[in-house]
C-alpha cells in the first residue's frame, strides 16, 4: 500500500471518530490531538460544523481542573464522573491521552447517575460538560487531579492549585447544614458507583491471581 493510500485510510478512520466525538459534544481543540498528522485542521473543523453540537464552541481555551472543581458541589460532581471514568478505564489508567470513547461513556453514565439522584433539581444546567470531563480525566492521568478517600469512606477529588481546602466535599457539605434530599440520593448513587468499581477491581485481581495459580 502506498503512503498516500495509507494516509487516506487513516483520515477516513479519523473522520469516523470525529463524527462520533463531535455528536457527543467534544471540542475540536481536544479532538485534533488524536488526528493523524496528514489530516488538515480545516477538515476537522469542517466535520465539526456538520456534526458538532451548536452549544459547544469550537474556540476558546480549555478550563483548568481547579476552575472546573471550584465549589464543593462541583467537587461532588467531579468525583462522581472520575469514579465512573476510573471504573471504565481500569484502575491502572492506560498511558497516553484518555480514550475519548471511554470519556464519552463515563460522561453518559455520570449524567444518568446525577439525574437518578436528583442533582439536576438543585443544580440544573450545572453538570460538567464533556470537554471539561476530558480535562479531568487527563489531569487524573497526569497526577494533577487525585481521587482520595476520607475517613467516612467517601471518594473525593482534589486538584493542584485549588482555592478551597483539600478535604472531602461530601463531609463538608453535610457539616455546613446545606444537606437536602436530592443530595442524600446523590450520595447513595455515588457510593453505589464506587462499590461497583471496587467490586470490579476485586474480581479482576482474583482473576489474575487464579490465572497465575493455573500457570504454576
Amino acid at each position: 500500500m502506498t503512503a498516500a493510500k495509507t494516509d487516506e485510510s487513516e483520515i477516513l478512520a479519523a473522520s469516523d471518530a470525529l463524527r462520533r466525538w463531535f455528536a457527543a459534544g467534544l471540542k475540536p481543540t481536544i479532538a485534533r490531538a488524536y488526528m493523524p498528522e496528514s489530516m488538515p485542521y480545516k477538515r476537522v473543523l469542517r466535520i465539526y460544523r456538520i456534526y458538532g453540537r451548536k452549544s459547544v464552541s469550537a474556540q476558546g481555551q480549555l478550563p483548568v481542573p481547579a476552575n472546573i472543581l471550584e465549589s464543593r458541589l462541583d467537587g461532588v460532581e467531579g468525583a462522581l464522573f472520575l469514579s465512573v471514568y476510573r471504573r471504565l478505564a481500569g484502575p491502572a489508567l492506560p498511558p497516553g491521552l484518555p480514550n475519548p470513547d471511554t470519556v464519552i461513556a463515563a460522561h453518559r453514565r455520570y449524567i444518568e447517575i446525577r439525574l437518578a439522584a436528583g442533582l439536576d433539581r438543585i443544580r440544573e444546567g450545572k453538570e460538567i460538560d464533556l470537554s471539561a470531563c476530558w480535562v479531568l480525566a487527563n489531569a487524573l492521568r497526569c497526577g494533577t487531579v487525585q481521587l482520595r478517600k476520607c475517613r467516612r469512606g467517601h471518594t473525593y477529588v482534589t486538584a493542584d492549585m485549588q482555592a478551597r481546602p483539600l478535604c472531602c466535599d461530601f463531609c463538608s457539605i453535610r457539616e455546613s447544614g446545606r444537606l437536602n434530599a436530592p443530595f442524600n440520593d446523590a450520595d447513595g448513587e455515588y457510593m453505589r458507583e464506587i462499590e461497583e468499581a471496587e467490586k470490579k477491581e476485586a474480581i479482576e485481581r482474583a482473576r489474575r491471581n487464579s490465572a497465575l495459580c493455573d500457570g504454576n
